[in-house]
């Protein structure tokens, strides 16, 4: 899966995805991260990428016209891509909405707004052009951020778990797992201000259906 990032702020994304897990997956060719500066795309001298907004009001909304040619010059299938725009009133990003991106598309272009969001116009002209169905407002919670980078870093995350090798053990996905549950490493015991502090018993019985038992148990508690 390809995923081509609109952003002003280029290396916030490169930070992160080119390590850990999301840098091997793109080293093993499971996905591929493209990002795109729409001030690389402005038409004044001053790169400029946003504007004050039309009947008046605090801040500055970025312009369609830098962000459409920054998607423009994007190289994209019509029938494989999947346009996402994030928007503090969109619709909740959850694991599920990741499943289905990646049954749908073979490519997903974010925007990445800042300050006020992005001009309407840019909806229009998508929806134009990929067609509506394809073009989604997504939340990642309910909260405002100061921009779309950290909603799309997100996204990128929450998606490539979900694409055959990017974890390496398909097991790892832990939404395929009992949540909530305590868990514990070596050693297996700790002496911490005069008190132990140990590893619970049964997981350390080998006994794999008393521990997931164990493991159900403590996640309704929590």
């Amino acid at each position: 899966m390809k995923f081509s990032i609109i952003t002003i702020f280029p290396d916030l994304i490169r930070s992160y995805t080119e390590e850990s897990i999301l840098g091997r997956a793109q080293a093993d060719g499971h996905i591929k991260v493209d990002v795109i500066d729409p001030r690389d795309f402005a038409e004044d001298k001053h790169n400029s990428v946003d504007a004050p907004p039309y009947g008046g009001g605090p801040g500055m909304v970025m312009q369609a016209e830098p962000i459409i040619r920054a998607v423009d010059s994007v190289d994209y299938d019509p029938e494989s891509v999947g346009v996402i725009i994030f928007s503090a009133t969109g619709d909740q990003f959850t694991n599920e909405g990741a499943r289905d991106l990646t049954e749908r598309y073979d490519h997903i272009i974010m925007i990445c707004g800042r300050y006020e969001g992005v001009d309407e116009r840019i909806k229009q002209m998508l929806c134009g052009t990929i067609g509506c169905e394809r073009l989604h407002e997504v939340s990642v919670g309910p909260y405002v951020l100061t921009g779309g980078e950290l909603p799309a870093l997100t996204v990128i995350d929450a998606t490539a778990r979900q694409i055959s090798g990017v974890l390496g053990n398909e097991s790892s996905r832990e939404e395929e797992r009992v949540l909530g549950a305590p868990t514990y490493t070596r050693p297996e015991t700790i002496h911490y201000n005069d008190q132990d502090y140990s590893v619970p018993d049964v997981l350390m019985s080998g006994h794999h259906a008393r521990i997931e038992g164990w493991r159900e148990d403590k996640a309704k508690e929590e």
